[in-house]
C-alpha cells in the first residue's frame, strides 16, 4: 500500500486529471485493505472508475464490503458509471455481488522489468497485488 504522501503527489497533479478518491479499510483497529478511484469528465459523460482496491488476505465478502464503500464514496461526484477491472476470482465475484456487469475479456498489461522479479498483472491500474509496500497499520498526521 502506497503512504499517504505519496498518494497525495500522485493524485495532486493536473485537476483536468479528475478527482482521485483514497478509502483505506480498517477491521478492529488494523489496516485490511485501501482503495484508489477516479471521477472525470469524458466524451460520454461523466465517469468513475475504481483504480485499486487491494488488501492482505481478503475474500470475496470483505472485496465485496470494500467496493460498495469505494462506489458509495464517488457517488457524490455523480457519476454516470462506474468501471472496474478484476483478473482475480475472489475480486470479480465481489463485483459480481455488487451489480457489475462484465463486459467480456478485458486484456490484462504484464509488465516484466529486467530485473529478477515476478511480473506484475495490471489492467486499468488495478493490479493482482499491491504495487507499493503493505503497512501493518496506518499513521495519520
Amino acid at each position: 500500500m502506497p503512504d499517504v504522501g505519496f498518494i497525495h503527489w500522485l493524485t495532486g497533479g493536473f485537476p483536468a486529471v479528475g478527482h482521485f478518491t483514497t478509502l483505506y479499510f480498517l477491521e478492529s483497529g488494523k489496516l485490511r485493505g485501501w482503495s484508489l478511484s477516479r471521477v472525470f469528465d469524458s466524451e460520454t459523460g461523466r465517469t468513475a472508475t475504481i483504480l485499486e482496491i487491494s488488501g492482505k488476505s481478503l475474500d470475496t465478502d470483505m472485496y465485496a464490503w470494500m467496493i460498495a464503500q469505494t462506489v458509495r464514496a464517488v457517488s457524490g461526484l455523480v457519476p454516470i458509471r462506474v468501471v472496474a477491472v478484476a483478473s482475480s476470482q475472489p475480486l470479480a465475484s465481489a463485483f459480481k455481488a455488487n451489480r457489475f456487469l462484465s463486459a467480456g475479456v478485458v486484456p490484462i498489461s504484464i509488465y516484466q522489468p529486467v530485473f529478477d522479479v515476478p511480473p506484475i498483472r495490471a489492467s486499468l491500474l488495478m493490479a493482482d497485488e499491491c504495487l507499493m509496500p503493505y503497512p501493518a497499520s496506518i499513521v495519520t498526521t
